[in-house]
């Protein structure tokens, strides 16, 4: 499965580590996704830089969203707040 816009289908595709992952969102609406394996999906940028190194540093399965949430001043999106829209892509409710 390939992730975000698929360019050969002209729309976003659906992929399950995104899905899986860990949502969180910024003071400005930002959406970052931290899949269990692969790149962190979210604007460039310092928030992503500490997404990064905070997840470089222990397990996917090790970190507590709610404190590194906190940490970094962003908000917990959960998985019933989760959507995706093959035209939209990924987004938070």
């Amino acid at each position: 499965m390939t992730i975000g816009y698929d360019n050969e289908a002209g729309r976003c595709v659906c992929n399950s580590a995104l899905e899986s992952g860990h949502w969180y969102v910024d003071e400005e609406g930002n959406l970052f996704i931290v899949p269990d394996a692969g790149e962190i999906e979210g604007p460039d940028g310092a928030t992503l830089d500490a997404l990064n190194s905070a997840y470089r540093v222990r397990y996917f399965d090790d970190v507590h969203q709610e404190d590194l949430a906190r940490q970094l001043n962003l908000t917990v999106a959960y998985s019933w707040q989760q959507r995706f829209d093959p035209r939209m892509g990924y987004f938070v409710a």
